[in-house]
């Protein structure tokens, strides 16, 4: 199997935690994932976005790490209306307990928050297209 090139989208003020995780897991050889961790730290312009727009333009997928305060992450929203633009796959993983993992603003109303273990994570990566 081919590794996948994949951007993770998290919120930067709440959930760097959940983005180490996602880096530490992206150096086990059985996940075929490579991690662009190419999110834009700085206020929002036109040219963050652009920037935003090359570097999801070169990954295979998206990965929402969704937390407790996803719902609000202005930086989380952007990424994923560039993704939905782009036409680039993404998943919803959850990041924290059930009832603290919040969807994204522009999410679809049929998508749904994934349980986060190896085995899923293995299985989201290696099913989307």
């Amino acid at each position: 199997m081919i590794k996948r090139r994949i951007f993770a989208s998290f919120d930067v003020e709440h959930d760097e935690d959940l983005r180490d995780r996602l880096i530490t897991q992206s150096q086990q050889a059985d996940l075929l994932f490579d991690l662009a961790d190419w999110s834009v730290r700085e206020a929002e312009s036109v040219n963050s976005r652009e920037m935003l727009r090359k570097r999801i333009g070169r990954v295979d997928l998206m990965v929402v790490i969704c937390g407790e305060h996803t719902d609000t992450a202005v930086g989380v929203t952007n990424e994923l209306n560039i993704a939905l633009n782009e036409r680039k796959p993404y998943f919803l993983l959850m990041g924290r307990a059930k009832n603290a993992s919040k969807m994204p603003k522009g999410a679809k109303d049929t998508d749904k928050i994934y349980g986060w273990t190896p085995e899923s994570l293995r299985a989201l990566i290696s099913g989307v297209r």
